[in-house]
């Protein structure tokens, strides 16, 4: 049986982190958002019509939330990859797509932000 395929977007979740590269960045901490895009089968979800087989975007929204808050990273990139791996680990889902980004960039000239994109796959090896 073909698996079905079926995305799940959490869009644009806002959180306080100490991340960056300059040490007030980390120390005085600053906004992230953060958009998440989750594929999973979610056959047994809709034959069943219940929350027990759907992936649960609250817990994932939680998770996510855990990672940017209570941890610190000097690139957006490790901060990614961390998030996503954490999503990979607790959900059963193919794989997903992440965008994070830091709005207001300590840099001179107009920029509204900063963001990094990746994507992970379901059994890929982690970055250590």
């Amino acid at each position: 049986m073909k698996k079905r395929e079926t995305v799940i977007r959490l869009q644009n979740m806002t959180f306080y982190g100490h991340h960056g590269d300059r040490k007030p960045e980390r120390e005085l901490g600053q906004r992230f958002e953060v958009d998440a895009e989750i594929t999973y089968d979610a056959t047994e979800a809709i034959r069943t019509n219940g929350l027990g087989k759907a992936i649960n975007y609250c817990k994932v929204f939680e998770l996510v939330e855990d990672v940017v808050v209570n941890n610190e990273y000097v690139l957006r990139e490790t901060l990614a990859e961390h998030i996503a791996q954490a999503v990979l680990d607790h959900f059963d889902i193919i794989g997903l797509r992440l965008r994070v980004r830091k709005p207001r960039v300590p840099i001179r000239g107009n920029l509204d932000y900063v963001e990094v994109e990746i994507e992970r796959e379901k059994g890929a090896v982690p970055i250590p």
